[in-house]
């Protein structure tokens, strides 16, 4: 086990956690920080600590060392840049 993976995961989901107790009080559709809607931020979150906990137990990707975060970067941009377009589509 990786744990330096497994200790990320740990902190993104508390983020995660965090932020979605911020949403239930102010509302999710509000700005946070003037950056994004709360619950973007614990999408983009809960992405990153499945992401990073599936990989603290990995073994499979030992080819390069930097290969496992340029793929959890990649799924990410492609997870939000589709979550994003959805959202806008649909509001």
């Amino acid at each position: 086990m990786r744990k330096n993976y497994f200790y990320a995961s740990i902190v993104f989901a508390l983020a995660g956690i965090a932020v979605f107790g911020i949403g239930l009080n102010y509302g999710f559709t509000i700005e946070l920080f003037y950056i994004a809607k709360p619950i973007t931020i614990f999408q983009y979150l809960a992405f990153l600590a499945f992401a990073f906990f599936v990989t603290s137990f990995s073994e499979r990707l030992k080819k390069s060392p930097n290969l496992e975060i340029f793929l959890i970067m990649g799924f990410l941009v492609a997870m939000a840049s589709l979550y994003e377009i959805l959202f806008n589509f649909f509001y």
